[in-house]
């Protein structure tokens, strides 16, 4: 099992048991500053139980591992291993069992019950390339982000692309210099560029199924990477 790209084996543990519970709307938890939090918002989501054997060479180890991968879940992009599946995720009650020796390896060891409540699901990234008109289609059950980047071959004056969620409008545009459009920002390079932003559309997006995407130039290559959500 992997917690935000870490495989837990690295904190002398291992995956027992899993349990996911069914889709409800009962935690109130928002996100503020890329960290989930449990606050007066309600959100939609599900409960996933994992059960974690967590092992050290002495008791003091033991309960360093537990406390790093801990601190881990708090919150997280949890990963099973069979799944291809990634659960964005916090960690809502932490219950560590009694305290045993493994004698086949001579190891202190627990097994931790970990509470968390995952409130959105998404497949792997997905990368599309093009530099004229398209369709993509999204294959997934939900509205889901995007990230674009658009790298000029020829200064240009504007360029407006259409389908991502509505008329992205982009002004002044340096050759050969990429422009990302992620998570509200718009970049050149690690330069803010919001003022040569014009659209309504805070963050672009696709809808499941087919997204014709036009753009009304074609002296520009674009990248369009995102994570297909799931229900």
């Amino acid at each position: 099992m992997y917690v935000n790209k870490k495989s837990i084996e690295m904190y002398g543990a291992s995956l027992i048991e899993y349990k996911r519970g069914v889709m409800r709307n009962e935690r109130e938890i928002a996100l503020i500053k890329d960290s989930y939090h449990i606050l007066n918002e309600k959100i939609l989501g599900f409960d996933f139980t994992l059960d974690i054997c967590v092992k050290g060479e002495t008791i003091e180890q033991l309960e360093i591992n537990i406390s790093k991968l801990t601190k881990e879940l708090q919150t997280c992009d949890l990963n099973i291993n069979e799944h291809k599946f990634i659960y964005k995720a916090v960690m809502t009650n932490e219950d560590v069992g009694e305290y045993v020796i493994d004698t086949l390896e001579d190891k202190d060891m627990s097994v931790v019950r970990y509470t968390l409540f995952c409130i959105d699901k998404f497949d792997l990234e997905k990368v599309i390339e093009f530099s004229d008109n398209t369709t993509i289609e999204l294959d997934s059950t939900l509205k889901t982000p995007v990230t674009v980047e658009i790298t000029p071959t020829i200064a240009l004056i504007d360029l407006t692309i259409k389908g991502l969620g509505g008329d992205i409008k982009i002004n002044n545009l340096s050759a050969n210099k990429t422009i990302t459009l992620k998570d509200g920002l718009v970049l050149e390079g690690s330069k803010n560029k919001f003022t040569d932003y014009d659209s309504w559309v805070s963050v672009p997006f696709l809808v499941p199924g087919k997204n014709l995407i036009t753009v009304d130039k074609k002296s520009c290559n674009i990248k369009v990477k995102y994570n297909p959500r799931w229900i």
